[in-house]
């Protein structure tokens, strides 16, 4: 293995793991009389150890050893392919602290300084130097992997003691580029450009959450279960990185990707504890704000990885969600545990990296390569996706009182800093504008028809939806077109505050339109309604566009999905007669400053013709 020769270290990683995969490897035995311990594979000097034991073992130590060398790309995809097939076919059997050097070894490959120092561009960025503390991305890592030790039971030490320091030992280049030939960067540093732009290929049908919810539970056994959620984590029905609303211009290398997807296919983790630990390594090796804008090949990775933590939270939702149906059940016993742990302390911590980037902490240029786009889509993925667990599921008061303050509060500080800046072109104020509807639909769609939304939560929404009509307002104005028919035509969040003020206290039943605006996500609606993809509509009566796709997706191969029509809401606005205290208010306010710019716009007109 050590070789690093595509032919001989290839060889050896396949027989490895196939000697690994037999039945009897598990088999304990004597190591006395039977073992001769070398340098490169440690045996304990007495007591029981199997082959399964001591394959770990090899890779545990390939992944100081492959930290400071070149590793052939052939040979990573052959790493990639035979550890994928180990996992797939023994995941139950696997320990956390294993779980732990898959990903360490699978880190070690992807930020292989062969990926970055050939062909990315380092870049010139000026940040504050405590922006570790704003995300807490190194805290919550050692947190995690504290409690993964423990639940563990003590075993692997070494293992969790040195996942602390992976996200910083990965990235230094003075480490990693001992032993190679290449040891700095072939091209110079360039100023931060643009870098996540509109996507061209983005994916109309992407699914609600609560569709998926639906269809699983209306399956007919766990076969037709797995299909159903087979289908929704697919890429005609979840967002991937080649189909969300905005895309990364700087990609990852072909191997480089290959070996990516390493990390994208976690899931089915034993353990709350090891879910945790994994969603804080992968933050602080990918997302901390200190790093992404060293070069475009770490920009590519943070682009990649908001991507994975949407896949990652839905299927991890789903799975325990379902696991929740037999109530009582031992089953439904430890998916409650799981879907705690996510809502009460993953969720939050995702909350925050996340908003840290939409809110460029520190880190001026981060708005200028557009990061915070993506960052803010994956946001509202993230905060649409949970809400269906937080009414379905049983959370502890602890748990549901730190989910309900992360998302809003999020919510609300990404709200404050999408101030767009003076000049905007068309496109820029399309974006803009398209991110800042989304949000508005998000609150008006999903967190205020949320049965358990808090009081004072529901109350924060409906001042979050009187900023976004600010905020859209001030797109307009900001946009270097004097008209923009999109931005005019739509009422956006002024439309919410319209409906929330004079709808029905009591909804009678549903509509096919109202039904099959729950089928698609936030995101993806909105951007459909933005061009027009959507004939029916099925939002509110002023204009506030979630609709229903009619055409049929872009991805060649895909199968649009089959919208089952979700149970009727007895109530759109569980906490309207709440609220109306506010929201008349704001709508007021809104329309006072509404009629106030067209008054000023009428008087500049006046003036120049004159």
């Amino acid at each position: 293995l050590r070789t690093l020769t595509i032919e001989v270290s290839g060889s050896a990683l396949r027989a490895l793991v196939d000697l690994m995969r037999i039945p009897a490897s598990s088999q304990m035995f004597e190591v006395q009389g039977t073992l001769v311990g070398v340098s490169a594979l440690p045996v304990p000097a007495k007591g029981e150890t199997s082959i399964w034991q001591l394959g770990w073992s090899v890779l545990w130590g390939l992944v100081d050893f492959c930290m400071v060398r070149d590793v052939p790309e052939s040979l990573m995809e052959t790493f990639a392919t035979t550890l994928n097939a180990l996992r797939n076919s023994h995941r139950h059997l696997l320990t956390p602290d294993q779980h732990v050097i898959f990903w360490q070894l699978s880190l070690v490959l992807i930020t292989s300084p062969s990926f970055c120092l050939p062909t990315s561009t380092p870049l010139k960025a000026n940040g504050r130097a405590d922006c570790d503390d704003v995300q807490g991305v190194g805290r919550a890592l050692a947190a995690a992997a504290r409690s993964c030790s423990e639940h563990a039971g003590g075993c692997g030490n070494e293992v969790f003691k040195s996942v602390e320091a992976a996200p910083d030992t990965l990235f230094q280049l003075d480490v990693r580029t001992r032993h190679c030939r290449q040891r700095t960067f072939v091209k110079t540093p360039a100023a931060v450009t643009r870098l996540i732009d509109a996507n061209p290929n983005r994916n109309f049908e992407i699914g609600s959450m609560e569709s998926a919810i639906t269809d699983v539970a209306r399956s007919d056994g766990p076969v037709a279960q797995a299909d159903a959620l087979q289908a929704f984590l697919g890429a005609g029905r979840s967002p991937t990185h080649r189909t969300m609303l905005f895309i990364s211009s700087s990609r990852l290398q072909h191997v480089q990707s290959f070996v990516f997807g390493l990390l994208e296919e976690t899931h089915s983790l034993p353990s709350p504890a090891l879910e945790g630990l994994f969603v804080a390594l992968v933050c602080a090796a990918f997302l901390n704000l200190g790093r992404v804008l060293e070069d475009s090949n770490k920009l590519a990775l943070a682009a990649r990885t908001l991507c994975l933590l949407v896949l990652f939270t839905r299927r991890t939702l789903l799975q325990h969600l379902v696991g929740t149906l037999p109530a009582g059940s031992a089953t439904a016993t430890t998916s409650t545990g799981h879907i705690e742990a996510l809502m009460g302390q993953l969720v939050p911590h995702m909350c925050r990296v996340v908003t840290a980037l939409a809110c460029c902490h520190g880190f001026p240029q981060l708005h200028e390569s557009g990061l915070w786009r993506l960052a803010v889509e994956m946001l509202l993925y993230l905060v649409e996706d949970t809400l269906p667990a937080a009414e379905k599921a049983v959370l502890g008061q602890e748990a549901s009182a730190t989910y309900w303050d992360a998302i809003i509060s999020s919510l609300q500080e990404v709200s404050a800093v999408m101030v767009p800046q003076p000049g905007l072109s068309q496109a820029e104020a399309a974006e803009t504008n398209l991110l800042t509807q989304a949000m508005g639909n998000l609150v008006a769609n999903r967190l205020l028809t949320c049965t358990l939304a808090p009081a004072k939560v529901a109350e924060a929404a409906v001042g979050l939806l009187e900023r976004l009509a600010g905020l859209r307002s001030s797109v307009s104005q900001s946009s270097r077109l004097a008209s923009m028919p999109s931005l005019s035509l739509e009422l956006g969040a002024l439309g919410h505050l319209f409906d929330l003020c004079s709808c029905q206290e009591h909804a009678k039943v549903a509509t096919e339109e109202q039904r099959q605006r729950r089928q698609l996500s936030i995101a993806a609606a909105s951007a459909a309604a933005a061009v027009g993809r959507h004939s029916g509509v099925v939002a509110c009566s002023t204009g506030s566009n979630i609709t229903q796709s009619t055409t049929a997706p872009q991805q060649t191969g895909a199968v649009a999905p089959i919208l089952h029509p979700a149970p009727p809401p007895p109530v759109r606005f569980p906490a309207r007669g709440v609220l109306l205290n506010i929201a008349a208010p704001a709508l007021l306010r809104c329309l006072r400053a509404l009629f106030n710019s067209f008054s000023q716009e009428d008087g500049r007109a006046r003036n120049d013709e004159a």
